[in-house]
């Protein structure tokens, strides 16, 4: 085998190792808990057919916790 040839070989069987020999636990959420902070006022500036509502000068900002 050339010296390519075997660094091509460790760099795979480490990616190998790394990915499905050596798995971390996933760590997630106990609960789906959102938390919204809304600034502004509103002003309707379309509304659909299918009922949805566009507004404008509205700031909201959410966050997944």
């Amino acid at each position: 085998m050339k010296r390519l040839d075997r660094v091509i070989m460790i760099v795979l069987l480490i990616g190998v190792w790394a990915l499905v020999l050596k798995p971390t636990a996933i760590t997630a959420h106990d609960d789906n808990t959102h938390s919204c902070d809304v600034s502004g006022y509103g002003e309707i500036e379309e509304v659909t057919e299918g009922g949805d509502v566009y507004m404008g000068r509205v700031s909201v900002d959410c966050s997944h916790y």
